[in-house]
């Protein structure tokens, strides 16, 4: 692996339970979002409108399962990595790790179930590459406080 040279604004390491040698640091993130769908119920009994009578305004019903989490994150990693990118992979386990705030010794982590659904280069220099990947969720997240 190449010299780790200091990033101003990174520290927290992204690891893969099956992809190994491919350990970003993740600088940014976007994301986290959670929702639910609505369920179209508007059927032959359904009354128009009091406003516009000759239009029948649609009904739903809140539905029970939540769409998946998609995750976008700024990543920084060495030259040698960039054959490892799992792009194609399945989806595996996913720890992000954080540094350690205040007088903690152990920073906290994420992990969550998910997979690579696009990567994208955006600037090279010295050895390393920077880059922003979109990783789909699968299930929800479990997060652990640090120590």
């Amino acid at each position: 692996m190449a010299a780790w040279i200091p990033r101003t604004g990174a520290g927290t390491i992204l690891t893969g339970a099956v992809s190994t040698g491919f350990t970003p640091k993740v600088r940014n993130y976007n994301g986290f979002s959670y929702g639910r769908e609505s369920l179209d119920c508007t059927n032959m009994t359904t009354v128009a409108g009091t406003v516009y009578t000759g239009i029948i305004p649609r009904e739903y019903l809140p539905g029970d399962i939540s769409t998946s989490v998609e995750i976008t994150l700024d990543l920084i990693f060495g030259m040698e990595e960039l054959e490892n990118v799992p792009l194609d992979a399945a989806a595996e386990v996913w720890t992000w790790q954080f540094l350690p705030i205040g007088a903690e010794t152990t920073g906290g982590t994420l992990v969550w179930s998910g997979f690579m659904l696009s990567w994208s280069l955006d600037v090279q220099y010295d050895n390393l590459i920077e880059g922003t990947a979109t990783m789909q969720m699968v299930g929800e997240p479990n997060w652990t406080d640090g120590t």
